[in-house]
């Protein structure tokens, strides 16, 4: 963000085509990524600035062998909300250059780290 208030909440989405998640279609196009999509001990709450977010995903959400692609965007107190972060994807069931998976009790937990 381009402010000192402090970030009160992430928007995050997703979609099967990197272009639904630009700067210009961001707000319009995609899926919201809701608590529904994240493992129990995995959480939307904001960090400190500079701490790296990871998210991890339940991924029998989404259909295997499908690429996703991730983006976010965060809001502050006054509602300004940041430029569109980096675009992250996964092929659903195998880790990319852009996320790491780890094999916990036969789940594929899937780690998206995001840059804004």
């Amino acid at each position: 963000l381009d402010s000192d208030d402090k970030v009160t909440s992430y928007v995050i989405k997703f979609a099967t085509r990197p272009d639904n998640l630009t700067e210009y279609t961001f707000s319009t196009q995609g899926n919201n990524l809701t608590s529904e999509y994240l493992i129990t001990n995995s959480t939307l709450t904001p960090v400190q600035p500079g701490t790296i977010k990871s998210l991890k995903l339940d991924i029998s959400k989404f259909e295997a062998g499908v690429m996703y692609y991730f983006a976010m965007t965060s809001l502050d107190e006054e509602d300004n909300e940041s430029p569109v972060s980096n675009i992250v994807y996964n092929l659903c069931g195998t880790p990319s250059s852009a996320s790491a998976a780890t094999s916990v009790m036969g789940l594929l937990l899937v780690s998206l780290y995001f840059v804004l």
